[in-house]
This record gives structure tokens, sequence and C-alpha cells, in this order.
């Protein structure tokens, strides 16, 4: 096990990387940070003393879910995987709080996922009640499409107000419909979901 120290604002690990590594905090806190498809970041949680980090990308071999980086002065333990094998190898009981924090993590996970859903599905009902049927059916046809550039909405629309609904998707902030980074649209795949129950 390596000891090592990282002042403030220092990047641990970032999100996407290979773990190889479980990290257990001495002193200090680090923040988790999720960067989001419409690359926004989000600060998910704040780790302080006795926490760690880094074992879902450890366990599983899948890249890291999340950057990890320092708030203040932090000290680190760093358990590199081969270590990390030999010690469960050896103590098979240490596994038990890794687990246990991992079920809680998830369940924590499962949670705003559900609340995150029920909030959606709501939006979805009043942004689609609020709707003339003929944009009703327009976003029904667009739920069958991945991203999509103007042109091609343009094309579906039947007449002059949907055109002008396609024109405002430019300057929507609204959550169900996204505006890539090449130029083109998608719906939220919540909304997605919800209009395909439609058809």
């Amino acid at each position: 096990m390596e000891e090592i120290s990282y002042g403030p604002g220092t990047t641990i690990v970032s999100q996407g990387q290979v773990g190889d590594a479980i990290y257990l905090i001495l002193s200090g806190a680090v923040q988790v940070v999720v960067e989001s498809g419409a690359g926004k970041s989000e600060v998910v949680a704040v780790l302080g003393p006795r926490d760690w980090f880094g074992e879902m990308a450890l366990l599983s071999g899948e890249p890291r879910s999340a950057t990890i980086e320092t708030v203040k002065e932090t000290i680190l333990w760093r358990l590199r995987r081969e270590d990390w094998d030999e010690l469960i190898e050896k103590h098979p009981i240490l596994l038990r709080p890794v687990c246990t924090t991992l079920s809680k993590r998830l369940s924590h996970v499962d949670r705003q996922y559900s609340s995150g859903r029920a909030a959606f599905t709501l939006l979805a009902e009043e942004f689609y009640a609020s709707l003339s049927p003929d944009e009703q059916a327009f976003f029904r046809q667009v739920s069958l499409l991945g991203p999509a550039d103007k042109a091609t909405l343009i094309a579906l629309v039947r007449n002059h107000a949907l055109t002008k609904l396609v024109t405002e998707f430019g300057y929507s902030q609204f959550p169900l419909i996204r505006h890539t980074e090449n130029g083109k649209y998608e719906l939220h795949s919540f909304f997605r979901e919800f209009l395909h129950e439609k058809l």
C-alpha cells in the first residue's frame, strides 16, 4: 500500500480511465464529479477520512465512472490491483465492508434514478398534453429516429406551426430535447420511451 499526498484541486482519477487501484482517504476530502453527455459536470458526493473510492472500476474492470478531485490537502493510501487481489485472497473477510459500501451506493443511485425518472415522466406527460394532435403525432414520429438534424425534422412536418416548433429546438433548454455536439437533435431516452408507449 502506498501513501500519497495531494494538494487542493488535484485530479486523482478521471472518468473513463481504466481502474487499476482502490484509494482510502486518510485525511482531507475529495469530491466525486460525474460528467454528462452534454459536457456538463456535477458534484455527486464529497468523501472524507475513512471513505474509499475506486472499488467499482477495480472490481468490474469497467472504466472509472467518475472523476475524483481533492477539495483540500488530502492524504490517501493507494492499493494497486495486484496487491488488492493478493490481500483479498489471504483475507477474504475484507470484502465485506467493500460489498456493504457498494450496496449502499447502488441503493442510493437506484433511489436517485427512480426519483429522476418519476420527475421526467411527469414533465413528459404535462408537455405531451399541452401539444396539439399534429404536434403529438410529430413527436411520436421523432421518437422512432435516432439523432436527427433540423432538415430531417422539418421533412417530417405537415404544417407551418410544426416548422416553427422545429426551428425553436435550436433555442430550447427543455430537458426532454437534447442538442448534440454535432448539431443534431435527439429526444431524452425517458421521453422516447414515454412516446413509444403512445404509438
